[in-house]
């Protein structure tokens, strides 16, 4: 499970800080011969001193608010990122069926929180309605804190593999995080088809 200097760093790396240089602490693993062409960005980091592994997928969502037909970055944000991922005890996670992995997003706002801590997940996939539950999220549901005049928000939850292998192979997947509606691109599908895939290779 992510700890929370984890989640710290996804806050400040998608909050607008700079970039961070890998130190000693953190190692890559070495990039193989590319099976999928998603343009996501997806990082495998292992930290020798806590002996934990970590897969990350990083995705920008395109989508509306409150049912208008106007995108979001319309409504003075930068936009909703989804991150998808999890962490592990050594280098091998033995049945990455027997865990949940976190869903996070996050939005800064320049005028007002989109969000609150009672925001629903739903997924439409292919046409099948998935509640998504913040319950087994182990660190904060919902930050909410202040970027110079702008309002970072994060929502946190954890959702079953079975049901993030069921949305990766899906034809459509459509999306609602509290009023914000929003559409997984093919590319976007592709890219979680990729994370299970990295994450598989670690048994």
């Amino acid at each position: 499970m992510k700890k929370i200097k984890t989640l710290l760093f996804t806050i400040f790396l998608l909050a607008g800080s700079s970039a961070i240089a890998q130190t000693g602490q953190l190692s890559s693993k070495t990039e193989q011969p590319r099976k999928f062409k998603h343009n996501q960005q997806i990082e495998e980091k292992y930290d020798k001193f806590d002996d934990e592994t970590t897969i990350e997928l990083t995705m920008q969502l395109t989508g509306t608010l409150n049912k208008s037909s106007e995108p979001i970055n319309m409504f003075n944000t930068d936009g909703l990122i989804l991150q998808v991922g999890r962490s592990f005890q050594g280098r091998k996670e033995s049945s990455p069926a027997s865990s949940n992995d976190n869903l996070i997003f996050t939005e800064t706002s320049y005028l007002s929180a989109t969000y609150n801590d009672s925001s629903t997940l739903i997924f439409l996939v292919d046409g099948e309605r998935i509640i998504v539950d913040k319950t087994g999220f182990e660190e904060a549901k919902y930050v909410s804190r202040p970027v110079g005049k702008r309002i970072f928000e994060l929502l946190g939850f954890q959702i079953n593999y079975k049901t993030l292998i069921k949305i990766s192979t899906a034809k459509t997947v459509e999306g609602r995080l509290g009023k914000t509606e929003f559409v997984l691109t093919k590319d976007q599908l592709e890219a979680i088809q990729d994370y299970i895939s990295r994450l598989e290779s670690y048994k």
